[in-house]
């Protein structure tokens, strides 16, 4: 057998061996961080120092809360979790689409409130301040805003459900 059907098995072999062991992913991680040192060198090459290229790219990265909504009500034997999943995500919604570039969000609020079975947020209560006014009230118009949130599921027993919302943003 010739030598260059040896090195062409021994090729096959390696690209085989990278795709099972997950290089394929480690290249497309390298991919990313090329195309970021190539926005960096323009940004940089348009006069911006290092400083002020990464304070713009704090300044106008949209920054995402971090959220847990919690089951307060007792459960009553159903499994409320993918409900609360979508709860956190229709907050989450109302968040991204309230946010303006100049509104400087941070702290930490809980609040708690009641939706009813067809999802109608009904009461709203603040347990914890994040010691900014402004901040807590708008947190408390994204929930607001957020409803009507999904219908609660058939399962649940109960007439209304009472959730806690802890919402961090730094």
């Amino acid at each position: 057998m010739s030598t260059s059907f040896h090195k062409q098995t021994a090729v096959r072999r390696r690209q085989k061996h990278f795709t099972t062991t997950g290089i394929d992913s480690d290249s497309r991680k390298i991919g990313a961080m090329q195309e970021s040192q190539g926005r960096l060198r323009t940004g940089l090459a348009r006069g911006l120092s290092l400083a002020g290229f990464l304070l713009f790219s704090m300044v106008t990265a949209t920054p995402r809360p971090r959220m847990t909504v919690i089951l307060m009500s007792d459960p009553k034997g159903s499994d409320l979790r993918p409900y609360l999943s979508k709860v956190n995500k229709a907050i989450l919604q109302a968040w991204m689409q309230a946010q303006h570039t100049d509104w400087a969000a941070t702290g930490q609020v809980i609040i708690r409130f009641s939706v009813d079975r067809s999802g109608k947020i009904l009461k709203l209560a603040l347990i914890s301040s994040s010691g900014v006014p402004d901040f807590d009230r708008s947190v408390a118009d994204i929930v607001s805003s957020s409803g009507p949130l999904p219908p609660v599921p058939e399962s649940f027993q109960g007439e209304q459900i009472l959730l806690r919302l802890k919402f961090a943003a730094h």
